[in-house]
């Protein structure tokens, strides 16, 4: 009998063995250097890096890659950058990566097999994401890659790699898509994120600051009074998804007062203004300043040849003038981005209300009239669909009578009119 607990007991043991060996996972941390090496510049060349056992090869020609010391996390972009991890000995059925406190709420990234998507891709670098990997790519052997898929940053603390039959929930996947958003009451431009919740999973919504923002039980918010607040949305976790809480702060602002009448003047006005001005000084406010291009539009490009989206030319007062105002950098109408479609809407001669702030810029003891920080507002008399309608509900707003019509809607409402004046109630 003794001798066949013993073997019991035995076999009990290599079973808890067995299992303990299925769950094991493996951690890389990147809140240290002392075994990675990686640099703490950035640096855009494809590099290898061991620790743990495991060596990961970071490709990332457009930011770069680089360990912050100071925070503790790895941090390479963008689009198309990758983190490949050498082949595991052990099928891999989960890896979880964890994002840096404030990292992009932005960037989308998933697994890969080659060219194969293998987990479902996610948004925000922010805590936790989990990939849980493709039935029939989970085998040994297998060469994972982590590749950033739009145009963003991301930030890794940790990186988790779990065995096949270790147990390991999914992530909840729950993610705002942002880390901040600032809105104004009573604005109708405001947008609010939306929660993604890839598994349709409950959800309860929160505030920190009541006062400032409320959120209902279907998530809509409400803007109480100008400040800042935290929205949370948190799920509890079940039997297959981990729990998981996101949040992102919204900063709310008063509403705005009504739009103070923008003066337009003339490029001579304009260069008598800067003129008064202290060097390198601009204007508080904006004005409106109307002349003709005397330039072609120059269009901006990152070293890459990318575009920034803004422009920059002279204009004058007269078709040709010789007296010029420097437009740095200027954008679209509405204040949008040029594209390559649209930088043909202004061109030499065409007459332009440019608005914006005034500058004297110094460089080098030299100073040159701008304006800057500075958009489209008509080209040739034609303005946008935005500002023509703005301009029309100004116009809309000034209500005129004649003294028949005040006598008729005086009339309507029980009252006496003489010479275009209220008298007294009938």
């Amino acid at each position: 009998m003794k001798k066949i607990l013993r073997y019991s007991l035995a076999m009990l043991v290599a079973i808890i063995g067995s299992t303990n060996a299925m769950a094991q996972e493996i951690t890389l941390d990147f809140s240290t250097n002392d075994e990675w090496n990686l640099p703490t510049d950035y640096d855009k060349t494809e590099k290898s890096y061991t620790s743990n056992g495991v060596t990961i090869t970071i490709n990332a020609p457009g930011q770069g890659h680089k360990i912050n010391t100071n925070g503790g996390y790895l941090i390479f972009g963008k689009k198309d950058a990758t983190l490949t991890f050498s082949a595991f000995s052990f099928d891999v059925e989960l890896i979880k990566i964890t994002g840096r406190a404030g990292a992009s709420g932005k960037v989308t990234q998933n697994i890969f097999v080659g060219d194969e998507a293998v987990s479902t891709e996610t948004t925000g670098a922010t805590g936790v994401n989990s990939y849980k990997i493709a039935d029939g790519k989970q085998g040994a052997g297998t060469i994972y890659t982590l590749k950033l898929t739009n145009d963003n940053n991301t930030q890794i603390t940790q990186i988790e790699i779990f065995k096949k039959g270790s147990g390991a929930k999914e992530g909840a996947g729950l993610s705002w898509g942002t880390g901040s958003r600032t809105v104004t009451i009573g604005s109708e431009e405001n947008s609010f994120p939306e929660l993604t919740n890839p598994y349709n999973l409950p959800v309860t919504y929160s505030s920190s600051k009541e006062e400032v923002a409320t959120i209902s039980a279907d998530g809509v918010v409400t803007l109480v009074a100008a400040g800042s607040t935290v929205i949370s949305a948190s799920f509890a976790g079940n039997d297959t998804y981990e729990e998981q809480t996101v949040v992102y702060t919204l900063t709310v602002k008063a509403a705005q007062e009504p739009e103070a009448e923008i003066e337009e003047i003339s490029v001579a006005q304009a260069l008598e203004i800067i003129a008064a001005l202290e060097d390198g000084k601009s204007t508080d406010k904006q004005y409106r300043v109307k002349g003709y291009l005397v330039t072609a539009p120059d269009f901006q490009r990152r070293v890459d040849e990318t575009l920034y989206g803004n422009v920059n030319f002279d204009m004058a007062d007269t078709m040709g003038g010789a007296t010029v105002l420097t437009v740095f950098r200027a954008k679209d109408f509405d204040n949008k981005n040029f594209t390559e479609e649209t930088i043909n809407r202004i061109k030499e001669d065409d007459l332009v209300v440019m608005q914006g702030k005034l500058q004297k810029y110094l460089k080098d003891g030299v100073t040159t009239p701008e304006l800057v920080s500075g958009y489209i507002y008509s080209v040739n008399g034609e303005t946008s669909g935005i500002a023509a309608a703005k301009v029309a509900a100004a116009a809309a707003a000034v209500k005129t009578y004649t003294i028949d019509g005040r006598k008729a809607a005086a009339d309507s409402k029980g009252l006496v009119i003489k010479n275009g004046k209220k008298l007294l109630q009938k």
